[in-house]
């Protein structure tokens, strides 16, 4: 595993179109294998590949940051089926470093995704347990949307970290 170096806002292979994930072998694996250590690492609960400049459509995700191995998740090819709910909680983005805003998402959400080996699944994410919100920030970061956008394009105003 290496931990690979983290792309800032700014860098437009953050907000590329993204491919989708087609093999899943040995070099995904070694992706996947990276992205989970250099979440940990950072340390931060999820990451998109575009983060680590590969511009495919695969996410971790781990809560545990490294604690639970049952806890880890690949969402390769992310697509949310549906959500219901609204709260709002402050995030942060490995790609914005030290910088938080608080940005409505839903409570709930099902997606439909491809695991490690290409299976299919269909997740349900209930609850704000663990933060289950930022779920959906990072569903998003593998569709090229990095953080958050308003409807006019700009950049949802952050704040530093205190």
């Amino acid at each position: 595993m290496a931990v690979l170096p983290i792309l800032v806002y700014g860098d437009p292979r953050l907000e590329a179109v993204n491919q989708p994930v087609e093999d899943f072998g040995e070099k995904l694996r070694s992706l996947i294998e990276d992205l989970f250590e250099t979440g940990w690492k950072a340390p931060g609960l999820g990451l998109a590949a575009p983060q680590v400049g590969v511009n495919l459509r695969i996410a971790t995700i781990d809560p545990s940051v490294g604690k639970d191995p049952a806890a880890r998740m690949v969402l390769a090819n992310p697509e949310i089926i549906s959500h219901r709910g609204e709260a709002s909680l402050e995030e942060g983005c490995l790609s914005f470093p030290g910088l938080f805003t608080t940005i409505p998402r839903p409570t709930a959400l099902r997606v439909r995704t491809q695991d490690e080996s290409g299976r299919w699944r269909c997740p349900g994410f209930p609850g704000l347990s663990g933060r289950r919100t930022e779920i959906g920030r990072i569903m998003r970061t593998p569709n090229g949307q990095a953080f958050a956008r308003t409807p006019a394009g700009a950049v949802v105003p952050v704040r530093r970290a205190r």
